[in-house]
């Protein structure tokens, strides 16, 4: 098959702002991934769309506690995770539970295909 390219769970990106790697980055308004490496804002850089991450940021100051099973969404201005759907991009489903003083995610689970009407 001439027209593909690979299965794309590593995709290369153009960087809307700078990304550690290991960080959760939001590409347009629907493309979500993980930074493979540390890429300049504006530079080409890979993010990882898919698999199983730790240690994601996650909103500070909502006393928001995660569930395993919830569904997390991404805050592109916070750059952070949330259980808050409105306005944010459903990035994933949290498989570790997280106390709400936590700052960092525990297990989630990342596919950033957001099903229809998310």
């Amino acid at each position: 098959m001439r027209t593909y390219i690979g299965p794309g769970v590593n995709v290369t990106v153009v960087m809307p702002h700078q990304a550690n790697g290991g960080v959760g980055v939001q590409v347009g308004s629907g493309l979500f991934g993980v930074a493979v490496n540390t890429t300049a804002s504006g530079s080409t850089g890979v993010i990882c769309r898919k698999g199983e991450f730790t240690g994601l940021v996650k909103t500070s100051g909502t006393g928001e506690a995660f569930a395993v099973g919830d569904r997390l969404f991404w805050n592109s201005t916070g750059r952070a995770l949330t259980r808050t759907s409105t306005g944010n991009l459903q990035v994933g489903i949290c498989n570790e539970a997280v106390a709400t003083g936590v700052i960092v995610a525990g297990r989630v689970l990342v596919d950033s295909i957001s099903p229809a009407g998310t």
